[in-house]
């Protein structure tokens, strides 16, 4: 199993509005935020995917 490490730094008032998602080489969808948080400012932290299978780190992600 491939892990990644995304760390995600977004300045916005309200993290609830945000919908964040990572495209892996395989065409994968992931959703690492859904609007989650409500009010709370600003989004930075970090994911761990494993969910993008044997996908290479130096493909092109999106």
């Amino acid at each position: 199993m491939f892990v990644k490490a995304v760390d995600i730094h977004i300045a916005h008032p309200h993290i609830g509005d945000l919908l964040v998602q990572l495209e892996c080489p395989n065409g994968r969808i992931i959703n690492l935020h859904n609007r989650g948080g409500g009010h709370k400012k600003d989004l930075n932290t970090d994911y761990r995917v494993t969910e993008c299978g044997t996908s290479q780190v130096v493909r092109n992600w999106k």
